[in-house]
């Protein structure tokens, strides 16, 4: 380093304080390129930590730490957790995908408005990683001649494809490396990446993100358009008519607890989401108010011979400053030097005896208002939040310009004073990518939302495990009053308006409700009460061909039937079966008909007695003569089968042992 740079540094004035905002060249999948770097950029997934097991949080912790700090080692990354809003016009979009049934555009159109409604605040956690090339050697000549304070595009050169392919090689080896941990890391879309560029420069004006599989020229020119003015304690966000769109501040987390669990209930970068206030606008008076913080963190894994030397010139330093304040009047602070010089001399013995990382991290946190005193209040919130977890943190006074650069994807480290030291267990313990996450992201129907330490949309599909070749059966379970009910029409609603075939057994006669809604979006759909009204509804001579008919038709007029038949049932049923299919509109009344008038006796005995039994409200269903009210149809729609009073025999019980309302019951619902 020169000289005029040792000297700057110490006055806070280092080369990277000098350095031009950063000058996007090009974005592709998992790319971001500018004048004096490349980073891959990865996305990472939400985790369902709020449900876990201790066990198996620990277990997803180990992995982290053990595939992550090995892939990362030594490389300077940039982790950032990026709040936008879950639109209900994304969701209209998505949803054309998968409905092709009934007024489906009505239905998805409420939803969407129902989306819109509940605002809900959407995480995105990303993780760029710096990429080795010669375009570092562009950084300390970038620094001499840029004097911008404009982020936008460089005049100078452009990104051949050649270089692009070259990033892309060292983009996919680390994605391979991090897709073996928990984390999820996926790489990151370029509207993603754009998105998240343009969000740090605009704030609350944000414009959505292109869509663009790679982006150079005009396009990344107008993502980098925003105007920032930077104030001593706070920045300012303009938008196109050149009045204040926002307000922000960025805080600095410059201390933690000595020790920092992974069992915490508030881990310091999860607990983002969870940060509230007492609002005392007219709209919010009295009621909690989640204030929305972005956080950006720069850090390095440090190899062992590195980290060992950083901690030992660490607790030399607090060595040194505990022998001179033990001269002074107070002997307080030399205890609190003496403590910090022991817990880094036991951080290097975990370093060279149980193989720990030592993660060096810059951590900031933009806080935004869409007026002054409403950042002042969010600003307070923050803090008291992490004062509360026993860290500080605090406004950065006179460095809102330098640290709001640093927030950029593309830029570097530039206030190095404000950093911390720390294991890879501590680091991680701040679970950035834990939270409440149910169900798929897209490509199917919203049901709900989480209330866990993330709020999402939880989206379902009752037709999900079939299409994708796995099990195809769903146990909705809980207990009394949860909503069971509900959750499990709205799933037949969105099965019907994909073009399913529903049908809903109502043994309580409480869903009639769901077949109405299902017709008034136009959906087929209709109320079947076992009973006369829909007698002979489910005779399966109406639902298989004649062939396979007569036996499943002989099966269940055999299950109907007194055990005191059992000797004759069987064949008589099938040749009345085998008589009756030859007629022109074969049913399972006429069978029944036919053995009443048969020669013998005791087929005559069995007809009288399955007539008997077909004309109950139950056996009617199935064998009764037909009404000409048949509604249970083959063709997609909704049909709700109301069937009260059912009596099903346990799978443990004797044929001989049931008596007529079990047998009845069975065959009901064999049918």
């Amino acid at each position: 380093m020169k000289i005029k740079d040792r000297l700057l540094n110490l006055v806070g004035l280092g080369v990277n304080r000098r350095l031009p905002p950063p000058h996007y060249k090009a974005i592709a999948p998992g790319l971001l390129v500018t004048t004096t770097k490349a980073e891959a950029w990865f996305s990472i997934r939400t985790a369902n930590t709020d449900t876990q097991s201790e066990a198996r949080r620990d277990a997803q912790l180990e992995n982290v730490l053990r595939r992550v700090t090995s892939t990362l080692r030594g490389v300077e990354c940039h982790l950032k957790i990026v709040w936008g809003r879950v639109s209900g016009d994304d969701y209209v979009e998505d949803a054309a995908t998968f409905y092709k049934a009934g007024d489906w555009e009505r239905w998805v159109n409420e939803r969407a408005d129902r989306i819109d409604d509940l605002a809900i605040p959407e995480r995105y956690i990303m993780i760029g990683v710096t990429l080795n090339s010669s375009r570092q050697e562009n950084l300390k000549a970038t620094a001499a001649d840029g004097m911008s304070d404009v982020l936008g595009l460089s005049t100078g050169g452009s990104v051949s494809e050649a270089e692009l392919l070259h990033y892309q090689g060292q983009m996919k080896k680390i994605g391979r490396q991090l897709r073996k941990s928990d984390l999820g890391a996926t790489v990151a879309p370029s509207s993603l990446i754009a998105w998240m560029i343009s969000r740090e420069q605009r704030r609350e004006i944000s414009p959505a993100a292109p869509s663009a599989d790679s982006l150079t020229g005009a396009s990344l020119s107008r993502l980098s358009m925003g105007r920032v003015l930077p104030y001593a304690d706070h920045l300012r966000f303009y938008d196109a008519n050149g009045e204040v769109a926002s307000y922000g501040r960025i805080l600095i987390l410059s201390s933690f607890p000595a020790f920092y669990e992974s069992t915490t209930e508030n881990p310091w970068l999860l607990s983002l989401s969870n940060i509230t206030r007492i609002g005392e606008n007219e709209e919010d008076m009295g009621y909690e108010v989640p204030v929305i913080a972005d956080a950006s963190t720069r850090f390095k894994v440090l190899a062992p011979g590195p980290a060992s030397k950083t901690l030992e010139e660490a607790a030399k330093l607090a060595r040194e400053q505990r022998r001179s304040a033990a001269k002074g009047v107070a002997e307080e602070p030399a205890e609190e030097w003496k403590e910090a010089e022991e817990n880094l001399r036991q951080m290097v013995t975990d370093i060279r005896r149980d193989g720990v990382s030592l993660i060096e991290h810059h951590t900031r946190i933009m806080v935004t208002g869409r007026t002054y005193e409403e950042l002042e209040m969010n600003s307070t919130a923050v803090i008291n939040h992490y004062s509360d977890s026993g860290i500080t943190a605090s406004i950065g006074e006179d460095e809102q310009r330098d640290l709001w650069l640093e927030m950029q994807p593309g830029d570097q480290l530039r206030v190095q004073d404000l950093g911390n030291l720390q294991t890879d267990v501590m680091f991680f313990s701040s679970w950035f990518w834990g939270g409440s996450q149910v169900g798929q992201r897209h490509g199917a129907p919203v049901i709900g939302t989480t209330t866990g330490s993330t709020q999402s949309l939880v989206r379902f599909d009752a037709l999900g495990g079939g299409q994708r070749g796995d099990a195809t059966t769903t146990a909705m379970l809980g207990r009394s009053g949860r909503g069971k009910t509900t959750l499990i029409q709205l799933a037949e609603l969105d099965a019907a308006f994909r073009g399913a075939w529903v049908n809903h057994i109502d043994f309580k006669c409480e869903a009639a409700g769901v077949s109405h809604a299902a017709s008034s979006y136009g959906l087929e759909s209709q109320v079947i009460r076992v009973g006369s009204e829909h007698s002979g509804a489910f005779d399966l001579f109406h639902v298989f061909g004649v062939d396979r008919a007569k036996t499943q038709v002989a099966r269940q007029l055999s299950l109907m039937a007194s055990h005191s038949f059992s000797d004759i049932a069987e064949t008589a049923t099938l040749a009345g079966a085998e008589a009756i299919a030859a007629t022109e509109n074969p049913t399972t009344w006429d069978v029944i008909q036919w053995l009443c008038a048969h020669d013998n006796e005791a087929w005559r005995n069995l007809g009288r007695s399955l007539e008997t039994l077909a004309k109950t409200h139950v056996g009617s269903i199935v064998a009764g003569k037909p009404s000409g009210k048949r509604v249970l149809r083959e063709e997609p729609g909704l049909w709700v089968i109301q069937m009260p009073d059912l009596t099903l025999p346990s799978a443990e019980s004797d044929f001989s042992s049931w008596d007529v309302e079990m047998r009845l019951g069975l065959v009901a619902m064999r049918a």
